[in-house]
């Protein structure tokens, strides 16, 4: 019993888990190294820098319809040092020159998306793609060769540009404008090239692929999207918010912290800030938390025991840590169990007794120490636990014997139990020859 109800409660909890976003991945793209070209306008790319793709995985046939930044949800990417741009930096992925992308660190601007990678040419367009899923031979990366381990596949196996000519090219809408007396650059890595930071500032921005258009990755069944290369020496973090179309057309909106308003029904993921903090992620313990996006050695400590936890309950488990009233039993009441397998120490001043042993065509039951008018029941079972059959008869002071046909039951072993009043007595072993 215990075991069906552990596989219950897992089979709950991992469910829940299960919606139109799975996660984000951050990519290490690339990192550079002293061979790799230099900016000559804006300076030069820092030996060690680190180019990051974030993505978003949606479940298969769901559509990204906006990132956005409002009153009490924060669109925020920052870094501990300047983002790089180089002297063709675009803001938007979608604005990216292809040819730009062969001619070395430009490759490796900072910018922001849905999808795609650079703009339409010669009938086709570029989309992102994570390496490890990138079969194209690269086509348009070769002056960038650093192959540090850390980076995983070197640009010039796997570039991460899919070039589709059936994809719709996006029309990425601007986030806003740079305001002239604070120098706040809402289109994040437009005029201010070298900036450390964006962050909303509860204002509301929007990044879309225009009107009425929703955007799905290029692999259909893991849809990973690309939403942003970044370039830093420094470590990044942020907080993202999201809309997200289901294939039935209803719209969810996914944040990095919960929403102020108790009636909100937006949903909190954790898999939208960066980076995330690690724990138990196996539902299987009590130290589990969906908010968790890494798992922390020795954090699973507590494994789930589901039992009754209630001390006034005749099947209390003192090894229990999750309480399930429904497996809860009480004597005379155990929720349509048989209080007596559930319950095997209740005891009574009821004997019964069963001959003989084997039983061929007759089974005796005698039972003692009843009283006048008690109500009394018997049920057999084969040794499969299934009902067999059953018979009642009010008793007169002292007890009663009944005579019970068995001449049809296959050979084996059966249990019959005595109930008097309702309240389950004990049950006995016997053999049928």
């Amino acid at each position: 019993m215990k075991r069906i109800f552990i596989i219950l409660f897992t089979i709950l909890v991992t469910s829940g888990l299960h919606a139109q976003l799975e996660k984000v991945i951050v990519e290490t793209y690339y990192i550079s190294d002293s061979i790799d070209a230099t900016d000559t306008t804006n300076g030069i790319l820092p030996t060690g820098s680190t180019t990051y793709r974030i993505y978003v995985d949606l479940q298969p046939g769901c559509k990204l319809n906006k990132i956005f930044g409002s009153a009490g949800h924060d669109f925020k990417i920052s870094s501990t040092a300047a983002f790089y741009n180089a002297v063709y930096g675009e803001t938007f992925g979608n604005k990216v020159a292809k040819a730009e992308i062969s001619n070395g660190i430009s490759a490796l601007d900072t910018w922001l998306t849905l999808g795609q990678t650079y703009e339409k040419k010669q009938g086709k367009t570029g989309f992102g793609i994570l390496k490890s899923q990138d079969k194209e031979p690269s086509s348009l990366i070769t002056m960038l060769t650093n192959a540090n381990l850390l980076a995983g596949t070197p640009l010039t196996s796997s570039d991460g540009h899919f070039s589709s000519a059936t994809i719709a090219p996006v029309t990425i809408s601007h986030l806003g404008i740079v305001d002239e007396f604070t120098n706040y650059d809402s289109t994040i890595f437009g005029s201010i090239l070298l900036g450390s930071e964006f962050n909303s500032e509860g204002r509301d921005v929007n990044l879309t692929a225009g009107s009425g258009v929703n955007v799905m990755g290029v692999v259909a069944d893991s849809n990973q999207i690309l939403i942003a290369q970044l370039t830093t020496k420094g470590k990044i973090s942020f907080e993202l918010n999201l809309e997200v179309v289901d294939p039935s057309g209803k719209l969810f909106t996914y944040v990095a912290k919960p929403d102020t308003d108790p009636n909100s029904t937006t949903i909190v993921s954790s898999q939208l800030t960066y980076p995330g903090s690690c724990g138990c992620m196996d539902p299987h313990y009590l130290e589990y938390s969906n908010n968790f996006v890494c798992e922390k050695p020795q954090s699973c400590k507590t494994l789930i025991v589901c039992g009754c936890t209630d001390s006034f309950a005749c099947n209390f488990d003192p090894n229990a840590n999750v309480n399930i009233p429904a497996l809860c039993c009480y004597p005379g009441f155990c929720n349509n169990r048989d209080i007596e397998v559930v319950c095997p120490t209740i005891t009574s001043d009821v004997e019964f007794t069963v001959y003989p042993n084997p039983a061929t065509f007759i089974l005796m039951l005698q039972v003692s120490g009843l009283k006048e008018n008690n109500e009394v029941k018997y049920s057999i079972y084969d040794s499969f636990g299934i009902f067999k059959m059953e018979g009642s008869k009010t008793s007169s002071t002292g007890g009663f014997t009944e005579s019970i046909d068995v001449s049809t039951f296959p050979a084996g072993l059966y249990s019959i139990r005595v109930s008097v009043d309702g309240a389950v007595k004990s049950s006995k072993l016997f053999m049928k020859n």
